[in-house]
């Protein structure tokens, strides 16, 4: 979606020249509300359908119920593991690989929260009408609904930055997949001890909880990352058999991270890339802390090979996980281009973030932010002392401007982040200095990001060799000039979770 991702990029990356956008935006964004009203063209009950929308709800589409209908029976077939963390994964792959499937056989109708209620609900009812008929579907629909209430997303009802908040106040009907989950196994408990004092899976009334302190790994260039966090369940039995998922065995000892043999039940790893946009590339359970390295090192590619595992901040673990925090009307969106192992743990990985972000300790206020102008200027005296006073020309400060505009996602991780040049957010710079709102600039640009790409990774302190494969995207960029994309520049959108 090349026009999406160019309204987005053309924020500026420096604070003060990004609010002096917004405001404009903002600005013509209520002239152009104010000509629709005026003219009739945006009615009051479009905009309650909207205001409705934004706050969470949707009309269930006509595709909603054969789809729940193919999970329901998808259920019923297969046999579900006793252990907690089994469920989730089976959950996961059922109602996840269904939703997948759905993003690409349905073009409209998705709302994953909705989808995700509706779901609940249908399969609270298929398990009651299995008890009253007297057959054992429900021996499989009940670990699929503790499931449900097991992986869907929590957020506490005193969160002050929870936009469903205010949903709650202004539409009272408006549901939420956990609070639907507890509320459907509530009604049904009792109906069960009738039918089996022993179920085949325990009521999930907690579910998971950060068992542990958080480990952290970094590739080379350092903007990839791998979050990795012990986990257990309140009130549950942990215990027993994973499955298909291997076994949970030692995690080693970290370094200066300690011992986390007894931690948890599991781990729980995010793979994050802010190469471009702080994105969460992949995610999944492991049985230790050293197999979720493995696989991300493996994902990663030649930039991870050193990395290893330590311990990760409070502070540093908020700002890897502030996307899958995000409750606001786009953070479910689905961009496109993402894998089905991806779509397959988007409920759990929200979930997750939420129970490890509750776990930390009180955050300091604020965060950290680069200046950008500092930054401009740092870089404007380096390439004078390189190539003489006489080489930085009057306009060559908005150049550099140009380039730190689409110098990543621009969001606070810390300083290494910013000078991190992998080879893919150099040419993820170059194709959207190509695309981009500053045209002007573009030829200029371009050309200069060999010099920042080398001035990058001095100041990141990036090793040679590592360096070297950026240096050669920046080159090759500079080669192919504005007028179209390098071949790997025509691919900055994909592979979704790239090798670095």
């Amino acid at each position: 979606m090349p026009g999406k991702k160019r309204n987005q990029q053309g924020l500026s990356g420096n604070p003060q020249r990004r609010a002096g956008q917004l405001r404009g935006r903002q600005l013509g964004a209520g002239q152009l509300r104010g000509r629709q009203l005026g003219t009739g063209q945006l009615g009051a009950g479009q905009l309650g359908d909207l205001a409705y929308r934004m706050a969470g709800g949707a009309a269930p589409a006509p595709w909603w119920t054969e789809s729940h209908q193919r999970v329901l029976a998808r259920a019923c077939a297969r046999e579900w593991p006793s252990a907690p963390v089994g469920v989730e994964d089976l959950t996961c792959e059922i109602v996840g690989g269904e939703l997948f499937d759905c993003f690409e056989r349905y073009p409209a109708g998705h709302n994953q929260s909705q989808w995700l209620v509706a779901l609940t609900r249908q399969t609270a009812a298929a398990l009651r009408a299995s008890v009253t008929r007297g057959d054992d579907d429900w021996r499989r629909l009940w670990p699929m609904l503790c499931g449900i209430a097991l992986t869907a997303p929590r957020v506490p009802a005193d969160a002050p930055s929870d936009s469903r908040r205010l949903a709650r106040e202004l539409f009272p009907d408006i549901s939420f997949p956990h609070e639907t989950a507890l509320t459907e196994i509530e009604q049904i408990k009792s109906l069960l001890t009738e039918r089996s004092p022993h179920p085949p899976v325990p009521s999930p009334d907690f579910g998971p909880r950060a068992a542990g302190s958080p480990l952290i790994a970094r590739d080379a260039y350092g903007s990839r990352f791998l979050l990795v966090a012990p986990f257990g369940y309140a009130g549950l039995d942990g215990g027993g058999d994973r499955g298909d998922t291997g076994d949970r065995g030692d995690t080693g000892d970290h370094g200066d991270t300690g011992n986390h043999e007894d931690a948890g039940d599991h781990w729980y790893a995010w793979d994050v890339d802010a190469c471009w946009i702080d994105r969460v590339v992949g995610s999944g359970t492991f049985g230790s802390a050293e197999e979720a390295l493995s696989e991300w090192r493996e994902a990663v590619g030649l930039a991870a090979d050193g990395a290893e595992l330590a311990a990760c901040a409070p502070q540093m673990t908020a700002r890897l996980l502030m996307q899958s925090l995000d409750t606001n009307a786009f953070a479910e969106t689905i961009r496109s281009g993402e894998p089905r192992e991806l779509v397959t743990e988007c409920y759990r990985e929200r979930r997750r973030a939420r129970e490890l972000s509750q776990s930390l300790a009180r955050l300091p206020e604020g965060a950290f932010t680069i200046d950008m102008d500092k930054a401009r200027d740092e870089f404007l005296a380096w390439f004078a002392g390189r190539h003489g006073a006489g080489a930085v020309s009057p306009g060559m400060a908005d150049v550099v401007d140009a380039i730190t505009d689409q110098w990543g996602p621009h969001k606070d991780i810390d300083e290494t982040a910013f000078y991190a040049c992998s080879p893919h957010r150099v040419e993820q710079a170059a194709h959207l200095l190509r695309h981009g709102l500053n045209r002007g600039y573009t030829e200029s640009a371009i050309m200069l990001l060999p010099e920042w790409t080398r001035w990058c990774a001095e100041r990141g302190g990036i090793a040679a060799r590592h360096a070297a494969r950026s240096g050669d995207a920046a080159l090759a960029a500079a080669a192919a000039g504005a007028g179209a994309d390098t071949q790997a520049g025509a691919r900055a959108d994909g592979p979704f979770r790239r090798t670095e």
